[in-house]
């Protein structure tokens, strides 16, 4: 369905090669076809007029209704999965082109700093920078605008596409964007390109708006269809809202705000209008913002009473609002899922930083404490399947290509399907990434190297005598290498649990379902680590005219490290290296499987 390469410009050929120069906004107005339209977002032509042409409308969108937490129901489109890897690459050059122009106009105020007005499904935004525009303040003013999604049309997307002065594509090339964004006539909840295309459309509206503030002398933001106006005055301005007479603090939407509004083809729901005072709690985006930004006391409460429930007993129950269809919604209890409960925590930890999660030396606070028992508990006391933990990224590439080459001498550690593909059958714990991979880092104290696995492995075991729930059936092994940086762990596994970490035996059990295997050491040393389970030609593999020296992590002019080692020989060249040498230690691994399965069988 689609061409092996990804979406975007660096990736392009055929027609658009040659135009690697140009940015992505410069390319997409360079496309002039059809054909150039899909190859930039990694499809084939063919494929592309597959999934708009011929794939019947009832197989493209999945529709089902969810219950809204305010009430009613929502209904969601979820698209067919190649449509939806097809609207997700349209999201990321929509995004790519909404940074560029951004950063070429500016705010509405002529500035040049990143936008502050939206905060809704763009990068580096979310409800926190949301709410922090309205901290502290006398009034807090929201609004909604009524069916956001559904007032963006097929006309009105083409027609932006077309006529807005920074994207001015060829009717041909909006024609088929707006075909990729839209479904019955309209932009789809559930389409991952629907909320970048309601924000570029919604600009125009955030510049009005903004405008009005700014003449005002409030602040102003939106995320999504949430509109929010605060200010410290004495009395907020008639022009954005007005206090309804015959209803004691009930609030209306001001004329000049309707009309604007109005004037941008939206329309607002007088519904949900609220006007928050200084001297009761303000909520933006579900956020308290009257002095510090932070989760509302009740939902915190809730989530750390599901997280007790879930680490004494294993699992957990979630309220959900029943089907409003068939009668009058109530609430209905459900078992939890364990992701709920991480995304719960998230937006806990989220709401409450100041500062980056990759920020790993200042102190834990109390929702990222709350954050890390959860995680211990999940991924490490009661995993779902067996955990290898190693030193750092490189042993992790390794030992996954390692076992995909071994795979049929190792049915413990991985199975082949049908289809030829190799699917593991234990978790590797990785090293930060991704957003949750840096916070996961963070409050483990684990994040490369080993320094640090000491103090974790302390932790875990403090952690892990708090926990009231049945113990896991799965192991967790930590891989290290036997060098010197095996010190410090070495003498607190032996001070703190009276084992020697000797190298002759094949894996130690310390506590609980917890592990350690060393490194293998070759015949004639005193020490190991993983790169000396390759052999002498794995090592001498010139990359750009560089040699492999294993005492470094990163590149010189005349040598490459471990990371290059590890993606750019390992992970790439895997088909033409020997892994019989990683034998030895999936053999311990094995073991460590297998002395857990029988103490799990064993009474204690």
């Amino acid at each position: 369905m689609r061409t092996s390469r990804s979406a975007g410009v660096g990736a392009l050929t055929g027609p658009l090669m040659g135009r690697k120069f140009l940015s992505t906004l410069a390319t997409l107005q360079s496309c002039a076809s059809f054909q150039d339209v899909a190859q930039m977002l990694g499809f084939t032509p063919r494929a592309v007029a597959y999934l708009l042409y011929k794939l019947p409308a009832n197989s493209k969108y999945t529709t089902f209704s969810i219950p809204k937490r305010s009430g009613g129901t929502r209904v969601i489109a979820a698209p067919c999965k190649q449509l939806k890897l097809l609207q997700r690459n349209l999201s990321n050059i929509l995004q790519d082109c909404l940074e560029e122009i951004q950063f070429k106009r500016g705010n509405a105020d002529g500035s040049k700093r990143p936008d502050r007005i939206s905060h809704g499904f763009k990068r580096r935004r979310s409800i926190v920078t949301n709410a922090m525009q309205h901290r502290a303040q006398r009034f807090v003013f929201n609004v909604d605008v009524e069916d956001f999604f559904g007032s963006i049309n097929f006309g009105r997307v083409r027609g932006f596409f077309i006529k807005d002065r920074d994207f001015a594509l060829t009717p041909p090339v909006a024609t088929v964007l707006a075909q990729i964004a839209c479904f019955n006539n309209a932009l789809p909840q559930g389409s991952p390109c629907s909320p970048v295309i309601s924000n570029l459309i919604g600009h125009v509206v955030d510049i009005h708006l903004t405008l009005l503030a700014k003449a005002e002398g409030i602040a102003y933001s939106r995320y999504a269809d949430d509109l929010t106006f605060s200010t410290n005055k004495r009395l907020f301005p008639s022009s954005i809202a007005v206090a309804d007479e015959t209803e004691p603090h009930s609030w209306v939407p001001g004329g000049t705000l309707k009309h604007l509004v109005g004037r941008g083809g939206f329309k607002l729901n007088d519904a949900k209008t609220r006007m928050q005072y200084r001297d009761s709690r303000q909520l933006v985006t579900g956020l308290v913002v009257n002095r510090k930004i932070s989760a509302p006391d009740e939902y915190r409460r809730q989530v750390r009473t599901l997280l007790h429930t879930y680490t004494s007993t294993g699992s957990f129950y979630c309220k959900k609002r029943g089907d409003a269809s068939i009668g009058p919604a109530q609430e209905i209890k459900e078992v939890g899922k364990p992701e709920q409960l991480r995304g719960m925590l998230e937006y806990i930890v989220y709401a409450s930083r100041r500062g980056s999660v990759a920020d790993y030396s200042a102190p834990l606070n109390s929702p990222e404490r709350l954050y890390r028992k959860f995680v211990l508990f999940h991924d490490f006391y009661a995993p779902t399947e067996p955990l290898i933990l190693c030193e750092g990224k490189t042993d992790l590439v390794y030992i996954a290509q390692a076992v995909r080459a071994l795979v049929t001498s190792y049915p413990q550690l991985a199975s082949v399907a049908a289809d030829g593909k190799i699917k593991f059958l234990f978790r590797r714990h990785r090293y930060p990434i991704k957003q949750r991979g840096k916070l996961t880092a963070r409050v483990l104290g684990i994040h490369g190297g080993t320094p640090h696995i000491k103090e974790f492995i302390q932790t875990l075991y403090d952690e892990y005598k708090s926990i009231m729930a049945p113990p896991g059936t799965q192991p967790v092994i930590i891989a290290l290498d036997d060098d010197d940086g095996l010190k410090q762990i070495r003498a607190y596994v032996k001070n703190k649990f009276g084992k020697d970490l000797d190298q002759s035996v094949e894996f130690h059990h310390i506590f609980g379902n917890v592990y350690i295997v060393l490194t293998p050491t070759p015949h004639g040393k005193t020490s190991s680590d993983m790169e000396d389970l390759f052999n002498a030609t794995a090592h001498s593999v010139i990359v750009n005219g560089r040699t492999f020296d294993r005492s470094k992590d990163s590149d010189t002019k005349t040598t490459y490290g471990k990371a290059t080692f590890a993606y750019e020989v390992v992970a790439k060249q895997a088909t033409a290296i020997d892994f019989t040498g990683f034998k030895p230690i999936l053999d311990r691994f094995v073991k460590a499987l297998n002395d857990y399965r029988y103490r799990c069988s064993t009474p204690p």
